[in-house]
């Protein structure tokens, strides 16, 4: 629901440190080390973003700085719903009981829920969840906070 744009951010970020010519391939691995990191043990997402970081950054012989991890973690909340997620939403929101079951944290996804601007019947957190998505612990967890079980 939230346009997501941790590379076109990381992009910004690193915009004098990669050439341009190998910038591509350097936010591909981002993307790769982000995924990889939320497959393992549950950490906290600036764990995640900041590892991800740390390991595209040696594998592309570019200098890390913890402030990158941080600036890419902190620029999360402003991050807006992509434009066609509002509207469906508001004209469902008085007919079903939206729920967000978001990877992220339980500090961040209050910007992201008024970020898009529809009441919400439950937000939960792969924080709370103790797992990200694609796993399957997170939908169990939600499953069982919901009271309901998925219909097969």
């Amino acid at each position: 629901m939230i346009n997501f744009i941790m590379g076109p951010t990381a992009r910004e970020i690193f915009a004098e440190r990669v050439d341009p010519s190998e910038m591509e391939p350097f936010l591909a691995s981002f993307r790769a080390y982000r995924l990889d990191e939320v497959l393992g043990a549950w950490k906290p997402f600036h764990d995640v973003v900041a590892n991800s970081i740390e390991r595209t950054c040696r594998k592309h012989g570019v200098i890390f700085e913890a402030k990158d991890a941080q600036a890419l973690y902190d620029a999360v909340p402003t991050w807006q719903p992509h434009p066609d997620v509002p509207g469906p939403l508001s004209r469902i929101a008085d007919h079903y009981p939206l729920v967000i079951l978001s990877n992220s944290m339980v500090d961040l996804i209050p910007h992201s829920a008024r970020n898009i601007g529809v009441p919400f019947y439950a937000v939960l957190t792969a924080e709370e969840a103790g797992a990200y998505k694609p796993l399957m612990r997170p939908f169990e967890y939600m499953f069982d906070r919901l009271a309901v079980r998925p219909k097969i």
